[in-house]
């Protein structure tokens, strides 16, 4: 079995294994033949494929970013200097270093939609703040990626190579959750020629290969500016008046001029 079936057959074993203990029962039909499917490796049961890369310049790769309804004020030095870095590919691993609060993910976000033109492998979010388990974090990665997995082929070797084909970056959200994960990264990028790693933190993972790239507050004007852009989403008809922006200037410097207290606020 490929390691994506043992997975869901562990999967298995362990709900049966509580349904029977806790509930005195066995799983019901549609379960049974889902195992069964699985240990047929029935293609019906098969993920679908990533959207191909497009090979013609200036079009975007595949990716599974979110739909980003709303500009980002502020940071566009930030977002070209991680963009320079990635593309230099001279580190395993870029990794945002910020606070709580500090807009890492949102940067992150808006560097991988400048770079879909520039990677043709595509570019995935990978989000890890619901999980510690180091051994989660390949298969979320394949997952991300549209890897089905091979039996002949060990998951680190399968996703080597199929992150070492094209430009790929991977945006690994909230690595904190797995500092200990960050040996995987690195030997994965080191196998991987043409990946280009993301991460933010908000500690360092304390690599020889990371470059962190600290992410401290807005500039006052563009706190100010979210301030406003933000309460216009409620309010479309609200105006600066001539003692407004003292004010709100007063707000962000009270807020610590962070963009997720300012969304609140």
């Amino acid at each position: 079995l490929s390691w994506r079936s043992r997975r869901d057959v562990a999967c298995f074993t362990a709900a049966r294994q509580a349904l029977v203990e806790q509930l005195g029962i066995e799983p019901g039909r549609q379960l049974r033949e889902l195992q069964q499917a699985i240990l047929e490796q029935d293609p019906t049961l098969d993920p679908p494929a990533a959207a191909a890369p497009s090979e013609s310049g200036g079009q975007h790769g595949a990716s599974n970013l979110p739909p980003q309804t709303r500009r980002l004020i502020g940071r566009q030095r930030e977002v070209s200097e991680i963009c320079e870095l990635l593309i230099a590919g001279e580190q395993a691993l870029v990794a945002v270093l910020g606070i709580g609060g500090s807009g890492k993910t949102r940067l992150a976000v808006a560097v991988g939609g400048e770079l879909r033109g520039w990677a043709s492998g595509g570019v995935y979010l990978v989000r890890l703040a619901d999980t510690r388990d180091r051994a989660s974090v390949l298969p979320r990665i394949a997952d991300a990626v549209g890897l089905t997995g091979a039996s002949e082929e060990s998951l680190p070797d399968a996703l080597a190579r199929r992150l070492g084909e094209r430009r790929t970056v991977l945006i690994l959200d909230n690595l904190e959750q797995l500092l200990h994960a960050g040996a995987l990264i690195a030997d994965l990028a080191a196998q991987a020629p043409e990946l280009r790693a993301l991460g933010t933190s908000q500690l360092p993972l304390r690599l020889s290969s990371e470059r962190v790239f600290p992410l401290g507050p807005l500039d006052r004007e563009d706190a100010v500016a979210l301030f406003v852009e933000r309460a216009r989403t409620h309010d479309a008809g609200f105006e600066l008046t001539d003692g407004d922006p003292h004010d709100l200037a007063r707000i962000c410097e009270l807020l610590d001029d962070m963009p997720v207290a300012i969304e609140l606020a």
